[in-house]
């Protein structure tokens, strides 16, 4: 018996114009984050748009002096004083423990630094560089964020970058319990 319909190419053929049978598995370009050519740093185009955007918001601001210990096990304290922020997405989300004291997250349009551990439900950072960081502002995990100081980016490359992982893994990581929102370009 004969299928039908045959495939054997992925993204990177796609893109490498290598589709030669009836379909393509485009996989992670759907997510419109581009493979990068086999032993290359390159991706093989830069004209997709990432098409996922991670939000959530501030749920608290506390003021820190300088030392001050931060989240579970004291892995991160203050320089100088501090303000913090909490924002309610941990690793059961799927933003990777990995990202403890290296990874970034946006409020306003600014960068700011995730500080301390990646915990189940919680994480913080550090916005004593945001002006007028506030509760209910929105956090930007992964995607763009414009806002009074800026603009901004957190792709998936630089996430994985920072986990020692693929992007595949960051974008499929995002567990069920984060609530999925559709809608047209």
């Amino acid at each position: 018996m004969r299928a039908e319909v045959r495939h054997a190419a992925n993204s990177a053929a796609l893109l490498r114009g290598e589709s030669s049978l009836d379909a393509v598995r485009p996989g992670i370009a759907i997510f419109g984050v581009s493979p990068r050519a086999e032993g290359s740093e390159s991706p093989l185009t830069n004209e997709l748009r990432q098409a996922i955007r991670v939000r959530s918001e501030v749920v608290s601001v506390r003021d820190l002096p300088a030392g001050a210990a931060v989240g579970y096990g004291a892995l991160y304290r203050t320089t100088r004083p501090s303000r913090i922020a909490t924002v309610p997405m941990g690793y059961a989300d799927g933003l990777s423990r990995r990202l403890t004291n290296v990874g970034h997250l946006l409020v306003r349009g600014k960068r700011a630094p995730i500080v301390g551990a990646v915990s189940m439900d919680m994480t913080m950072i550090d916005v004593t560089d945001v002006p007028l960081a506030a509760v209910r502002d929105e956090v930007v995990v992964l995607g763009s964020q414009d806002g009074p100081l800026g603009r901004e980016h957190i792709g998936a490359e630089e996430v994985a970058n920072h986990q020692g992982t693929i992007s595949w893994e960051v974008l499929t990581s995002i567990s069920r319990r984060v609530p999925r929102f559709y809608r047209e370009p």
